[in-house]
């Protein structure tokens, strides 16, 4: 049986380029005990950093391993593991800029800059998404993602799914019962004007993350119901946009979306929506929202 681990949740996260937006320091480590999914995330963020660092690749299976065996542990004795994990991770940091005075650590703006569009002389057309399904190997912690997809179609749809596996009349080019996959949707949208977009994300049980151009805007990383909302500066014209689901075919998958859902520790369940400048309440990303460039 396959099953997606902690540290590889952080290498699928950078390889398929939704990079954190906020990251640690040694105060957060020292202050009042925090909660241990926030200590993870700021694991990851510093992960994301240092992916290149050889001092850090020279201990990430030794790391990798302290996170795997604090996951059956309480809370206390996890946020404890967590906090030594990432003291570790903020010293590698450090030690990185004293190793290389020449290369400014800038920090990550406050405020996220307004987004490019793209060419406005390009011609789009309404209908989809782009839709790639990669397998996933849990045991590399490298690049655990494939590089060819599985499955490359047309998501004729609006941004927002219900159901146990992406795909289930492909669940067999998918993958076996309990195989990790990453689905990733690309695709344009118009914003009909310059302002605040607010974006959000209601996930089911699997990881989410969204993309525009190349900014980050939210990053799911609960396995559990809920909801994330998050907002992005854009200028008037077309963005290039990514949404990324992590999820696994459940153990018992019986085909088309049939399933025991109370038994299932993963699914496929989503839905993206947007608010613009002038609305008054955010609406689903529906098909007709979702831009394909044009073929000549």
């Amino acid at each position: 049986m396959h099953r997606i681990s902690t540290w590889s949740m952080a290498c699928i996260l950078v390889v398929l380029h939704i990079p954190p937006v906020f990251g640690g320091s040694v105060d957060s480590v020292q202050a009042s005990p925090a909660a241990p999914e926030s200590l993870l995330l700021e694991i990851m963020d510093l992960h994301a950093e240092l992916v290149t660092d050889a001092d850090f690749v020279g201990q990430a299976k030794m790391l990798g391993a302290y996170l795997e065996a604090a996951q059956s542990m309480d809370a206390g004795k996890k946020a404890r593991i967590y906090e030594r994990v990432l003291s570790i991770l903020l010293k590698i940091k450090a030690s990185q800029g004293a190793r290389m005075p020449h290369r400014a650590m800038p920090e990550v703006p406050p405020q996220i800059h307004p987004q490019k569009p793209a060419d406005t002389e390009t011609t789009f057309t309404s209908g989809g998404a782009v839709l790639e399904v990669f397998r996933i190997d849990p045991e590399k912690t490298e690049k655990p993602i494939l590089d060819i997809p599985v499955v490359r179609t047309q998501w004729s749809r609006g941004l927002s799914h219900k159901g146990l596996v992406i795909l289930p009349q492909r669940q067999a080019e998918i993958g076996k019962r309990g195989t990790p996959y990453a689905a990733k949707f690309s695709f344009y949208y118009h914003a009909k004007q310059r302002g605040k977009y607010a974006f959000t994300i209601l996930q089911g049980k699997n990881y989410c993350g969204l993309q525009i151009g190349d900014t980050p805007v939210i990053r799911a990383q609960s396995d559990n119901t809920g909801s994330r909302q998050e907002e992005l500066d854009l200028e008037s014209g077309f963005h290039r946009m990514e949404f990324v689901l992590v999820s696994a075919v459940p153990e018992d998958f019986l085909g088309f979306g049939v399933g025991a859902f109370g038994s299932n520790k993963w699914d496929a369940t989503f839905e993206v929506r947007v608010l613009p400048p002038d609305g008054f309440d955010s609406v689903p990303i529906t098909r007709d929202m979702m831009l394909l460039k044009k073929a000549d």
